[in-house]
């Protein structure tokens, strides 16, 4: 997903770099100063020998934020506006609840134990994510 949001961005706001030093598809394309800060912070938190840039330190939920500003919407629209099984497509502006289910979900295989493991019903979420969204964005790539 990461992937996903940098390669648009890029293509809509470029790679060139602005008075600030920063890439314009950061600068441009992440309005939350939340977001940039934490991505920052983050990256500091890493040798730098094995630093990224900032991009590689974004969580999901900053994923989705980023995907819902109003300026980067229409590019990412026909990828990630995907209403949940049984909700009715219009019915809101951003159907990308999936996203924050999809964060949960890896959060739990991230701290699996005993006690915290996937039910039936998320495992019929993952399915729907690989059969009805997976594809969907993946194919949105492919046409840019």
């Amino acid at each position: 997903m990461t992937d996903c949001v940098v390669k648009v961005l890029k293509g809509h706001y470029g790679e060139h770099r602005l008075p600030s030093g920063e890439p314009a598809y950061w600068e441009l394309g992440v309005a939350a100063q939340r977001v940039r800060t934490n991505a920052y912070n983050s990256q500091q938190q890493v040798p730098i020998d094995r630093r990224q840039p900032k991009e590689a330190y974004l969580h999901i939920l900053d994923l989705k934020e980023i995907v819902e500003q109003s300026e980067n919407w229409p590019h990412f629209e026909a990828m990630f506006n995907v209403p949940l099984p049984g909700e009715r497509r219009g019915s809101k502006k951003y159907h990308t609840a999936w996203i924050a289910k999809f964060n949960e979900l890896r959060n739990t295989a991230a701290h699996e134990n005993a006690l915290r493991t996937y039910s039936d019903d998320d495992l019929e979420f993952i399915d729907w994510l690989r059969a009805d969204v997976a594809p969907n964005i993946e194919a949105e790539l492919q046409r840019r």
